[in-house]
């Protein structure tokens, strides 16, 4: 942990429960908590996220010819997801990628991110590019009102101001002094959501997750994580297999939210007339229950029923959708 993310550690550890592996579970409702990324402003202490900077002359090329993203169109103060591939074109890490006038920040969970960014450094060689690890809290603020909330919050007028980028899921923030970002933007308006709400927003929204179903053999379309892919740019590490899925066929699984009436477990397997179909990768029981699953794409269907190995009844459902 970085002495930034320690010293947030420690401003938070009186008001919320810990988590194990470090962050804040819960800040004491979670209903409240999901309720606040759904409808409000909810600000969240990604304690399992790291940040790089990516600098030098050459960083947009150098990003750009290795990741899935277009890169160079980033504006400063906007923020993308996008994703290295292996040389088969399977997900490895997926990346919220910042911009700043000279620089940009790579973002994301680890260990994954760490695995990540050291791939990418062996890409460097002679290249005008240096990669350097932050010393920073990684927050997110998510929900309709966020945007409100973040201007409201008058961060650039900060001492030590956090680097802060809007993107499709809401606002990144990587912040060298996040306490005294924590309490701006909770002045603001924004309610504090822990991990655990969190997550549970994050398996409703059908959103894919690093080492639950990013695992590095998927495919970024058996994921869902097409918006993350720029079809029209040139090479990247692992472009032919996943331009040719996109323009000539398709995968044999997806990636599926699954309501469920009784608890399930990850790992379980998904039948369909005692056939093997998918296996469930993530669980949540921050309001109902709801799981992610790679399902085969037959079978994937909104309103499809399968039944676990021990016996639960599920059904695919529609993500909830928003950030």
């Amino acid at each position: 942990m970085t002495s930034a993310a320690t010293d947030l550690s420690d401003f938070l550890s009186d008001v919320g429960t810990d988590r194990d592996g470090g962050g804040v579970a819960s800040f004491g409702d979670p209903a409240e908590e999901s309720r606040a990324l759904r409808e409000g402003a909810g600000l969240v202490w990604r304690a399992d996220q790291r940040a790089y900077r990516v600098g030098g002359a050459e960083r947009g090329d150098f990003l750009h010819r290795l990741l899935t993203a277009d890169i160079k169109g980033l504006t400063a103060g906007s923020c993308r997801t996008s994703l290295l591939l292996d040389n088969k074109g399977r997900t490895q890490v997926a990346f919220e990628i910042g911009a700043t006038d000279d620089e940009f920040v790579a973002a994301g969970t680890t260990p994954q991110v760490d695995v990540g960014m050291e791939t990418l450094a062996r890409y460097v060689l002679r290249s005008d590019v240096e990669i350097t690890v932050l010393d920073a809290a990684v927050l997110s603020v998510t929900g309709p009102a966020a945007d409100a909330v973040v201007g409201a919050a008058e961060l650039t007028t900060l001492e030590n101001s956090p680097m802060a980028f809007r993107g499709g899921r809401g606002w990144l923030l990587v912040a060298a002094a996040p306490r005294r970002v924590w309490q701006r933007l909770t002045t603001a308006g924004a309610v504090p959501v822990g991990l655990d709400a969190a997550e549970g927003h994050r398996v409703a929204l059908g959103q894919a997750g690093a080492g639950s179903e990013i695992t590095g053999s998927e495919f970024p379309q058996e994921l869902r994580l097409d918006a993350a892919i720029d079809f029209d740019k040139g090479c990247y590490l692992g472009q032919e297999t996943v331009a040719r899925i996109h323009y000539r066929g398709q995968v044999n699984r997806l990636l599926c939210v699954l309501a469920c009436d009784v608890a399930v477990q990850v790992g379980e397997a998904l039948l369909v007339d005692g056939k093997g179909v998918g296996r469930i990768t993530s669980v949540t029981t921050s309001s109902d229950v709801v799981a992610l699953a790679l399902v085969a794409r037959d079978h994937s269907d909104v309103g499809t029923a399968l039944t676990t190995d021990s016996g639960a009844v599920v059904t695919v459902v529609e993500a909830t959708g928003g950030q």
